[in-house]
């Protein structure tokens, strides 16, 4: 008896090793070994192994058998999956030579389910199969399910030249259910792989997709790499490489009826389609049009409706495509429409001013912040909160002047406060409150 334990990120996954013997011999240049492990209540693993001319033909043949009622630990390997249930079985033959392995026989994973918390969503799989007639090609059959939706993968692989190909195709497979992300896709890929790299091709039709990150703006947490960078490892620099640099990628995504996003500046419906192509020697490329549907943008706390929103892409590089963008404000009181278009690309964007009627750009955006015209009340812009329920402080910003001014406001009492400022001028009042 002993144990076999398996680190994790949290507590080490301890499978109890009731029984386990492996025995191997050498005699006339032949090799014969077995292997027995029996797992408590995980199961059971046993192996014959036997290579013959060992030195020259190195034959192989052989048989392999596994039976697996708990694949919690797969957790350990795998911390992103949780909750893990299942069984396993196989029963596989070798054959033919060290350099040239040849499998017969199949494993089938059956009842398979795992809850994925980072996603908030729960994947059962009602059977998985990997299985060979020992002529060489190697098959996978599976089919997936999360929410109402499901996944059918189906794929080859030949252990001589090792190269992979696989097929995913679904429908309204649901990958994420959390309150930051919920989406569902309907993909149709195939994936290949091979000692050239990979290559990844088809088209993703994403029906449902809600973005909710109200506590981010929509520029927080986008951190780009500066093209400076020297990377070092093991005290020599390398060439700065993308990890997906030996791949090729030519993929459409298409947006459904119901996609929606919310950050805390911007709230809006998107639509449209985007191919996104790329090889090992250029960066990804985009063609295709996303436009922003019932978009609002939030503005010095002013929300301003987005009457059109278009991002181009016109086979240049994905993260810099072409704007068509106007956002405008129509202030009633005064019978004005004021906004901007946004040109430009996402790197470089350009801002110019409009209204209705025509004024200056001063005016303008007086009307589209304050939604008044330049100089009624001051014409500035104030920020503040309340600290506690008697303690006030707050900042004004001059929009069309110099001018900024600290404000703080005190309750001493239910009718006596004080009240400071300091801009220009330093002041101080004491008011007190009498009612009639």
């Amino acid at each position: 008896p002993g144990q076999i334990k398996i680190e994790s990120d949290d507590e080490p996954i301890v499978i109890e090793l009731q029984e386990g013997t492996i025995n191997a011999t050498v005699k006339d240049n032949n090799i014969n070994s077995t292997v027995l492990m029996n797992l408590d209540k995980v199961g059971e693993v046993s192996a014959t192994v036997a290579i013959t001319d060992f030195k020259k033909a190195q034959k192989l043949s052989g048989n392999i058998k596994s039976r697996l009622s708990d694949l919690s630990p797969v957790s350990g390997f795998a911390p992103d999956l949780q909750a893990v249930t299942g069984n396993l079985n196989a029963d596989i033959s070798l054959s033919g030579t060290i350099k040239a392995p040849l499998f017969s026989g199949q494993l089938a994973i059956k009842d398979f389910s795992t809850e994925i918390p980072q996603l908030a969503t729960t994947m059962t799989a009602p059977e998985i199969k990997i299985s060979s007639d020992g002529k060489g090609q190697i098959r996978l059959a599976g089919l997936a399910k999360s929410g109402n939706g499901e996944l059918k993968l189906t794929g080859e692989f030949d252990p001589q030249s090792k190269a992979l190909k696989i097929k995913v195709k679904g429908e309204s497979f649901e990958v994420a259910r959390s309150k930051a992300l919920k989406a569902v896709i309907s993909p149709d890929l195939v994936i290949q792989m091979d000692s050239d790299g990979m290559l990844v091709k088809g088209e993703v039709l994403i029906p449902k997709a809600h973005i909710n990150a109200k506590g981010a703006s929509s520029e927080e947490g986008v951190i780009s790499v500066s093209g400076d960078v020297i990377l070092i490892e093991n005290g020599e620099i390398t060439e700065s490489k993308s990890a997906a640099s030996n791949m090729t990628l030519d993929v459409k995504i298409t947006l459904g009826d119901d996609i929606k996003v919310e950050v805390a500046d911007f709230s809006g419906e998107l639509r449209g389609s985007l191919r996104v192509q790329q090889t090992p020697e250029l960066a990804p490329l985009g063609t295709g049009m996303i436009e922003v549907v019932n978009g609002d943008y939030l503005v010095y706390g002013q929300q301003l409706k987005m009457e059109r929103g278009r991002v181009l892409f016109g086979g240049g590089p994905v993260d810099n495509p072409q704007l068509d963008m106007n956002v405008a404000r129509r202030v009633e009181a005064y019978q004005v429409t004021a906004g901007a278009y946004i040109r430009g690309t996402a790197q470089a964007p350009q801002l110019t001013l409009y209204s209705d009627p025509p004024m200056p750009d001063a005016s303008i955006l007086s009307y589209m912040i304050l939604g008044q015209p330049p100089g009624t009340k001051g014409g500035s812009y104030t920020l503040g909160k309340y600290l506690t329920p008697d303690l006030y402080v707050g900042y004004s910003i001059g929009l069309f002047n110099a001018i900024n001014t600290f404000n703080l406001r005190y309750k001493l009492t239910e009718k006596l406060g004080l009240h400071a400022a300091s801009g220009i001028a330093n002041s101080a009042d004491l008011i007190y409150t009498i009612e009639r």
